[in-house]
C-alpha cells in the first residue's frame, strides 16, 4: 500500500513478486490501485494493472479507480483503466459516475475518452437542492 502510495513501481513490483496480494485492502476500503490512482502515479498503476488488479473494485464510497482518476483528471490512468475493462457506468454512493466526475472537473479529454467508450451521458447522478436559495 504504502509503495503505491508513494508511486514506485519498482517497490510495488518487487512487493508483488514477493506474494504480497494485490487486492488487500486498507484504510477506507482503498486497494493498492485506488491509492496508486489516486496520487496520478501512472507506472504504479501500470504495475498494477499488470499484476490483474481488480479495476472494479470499490471503496467505502463506491468510488472506482476509473471514478477517482476521471475526478482528478488522469487521462494516462483513465485510459489504461478502461483498456483493462473498468466499469464506467457504475454510479458511487453519492449517485455519481466517472462521466459525471470528469465533467464537474472539467475535464475534456477525459470526458471524450469515456463517451467514445459509451458512457451513458444520461445517468443523471444525484442532486441536492437542500442549499439552494428558492
Amino acid at each position: 500500500m504504502w509503495a503505491s502510495r508513494n508511486g514506485n513501481p519498482d517497490s510495488v513490483s518487487l512487493l508483488l513478486k514477493a506474494g504480497a496480494n494485490v487486492d488487500a485492502v486498507g484504510m477506507y476500503s482503498w486497494t493498492a490501485l485506488l491509492v496508486a490512482t489516486a496520487g496520478g502515479h501512472t507506472e504504479a498503476v501500470t504495475v498494477l494493472l499488470k499484476a490483474k488488479a481488480n479495476v472494479n473494485v470499490k471503496d467505502k464510497d463506491g468510488c472506482t479507480a476509473l471514478s477517482v482518476a476521471s475526478k482528478e483528471g488522469y487521462e494516462d490512468i483513465v485510459t489504461a483503466l478502461l483498456n483493462e475493462g473498468a466499469y464506467i457506468n457504475v454510479q458511487d454512493r453519492a449517485g455519481d459516475t466517472s462521466l459525471i466526475h470528469a465533467v464537474k472537473g472539467g475535464h475534456r479529454t477525459v470526458t471524450e475518452s469515456l463517451l467514445k467508450k459509451y458512457a451513458d451521458a444520461d445517468i443523471p447522478g444525484k442532486v441536492s437542492f437542500e442549499n439552494v436559495e428558492k
